[in-house]
């Protein structure tokens, strides 16, 4: 959710994310790029919320869209295994990831 209550992300089997406005119950922007094949994966927003991550299991890697065009920017590798868990900083641009 948003920190201002008005946004939320889901994540779909489909692997896309979906930016909803919760007052119209409209899709506002859809994040595509990273597979969810097998596991339910998480998204969220970082801190600022200028963008928004969520895990890749095609890769094992953290997939991150700029949150207000959807435009793909970059993915964050290094894991071992699927990233099905994010948890952004309220205060800086660091998050965690777990399994």
């Amino acid at each position: 959710m948003s920190k201002n209550s008005k946004y939320i992300l889901t994540t779909g089997r489909d692997s896309v994310t979906r930016l909803w406005d919760v007052a119209s119950g409209r899709m506002v922007v859809a994040y595509e790029g990273a597979k969810n094949l097998q596991h339910r994966l998480q998204s969220c927003f970082v801190n600022n919320e200028d963008h928004v991550i969520c895990g890749d299991e095609s890769n094992n890697s953290v997939a991150v869209w700029d949150s207000r065009t959807g435009v793909f920017t970059h993915s964050i590798p290094g894991h071992t295994n699927v990233v099905r868990a994010l948890a952004s900083s309220p205060v800086d641009i660091g998050f965690m990831t777990g399994r």
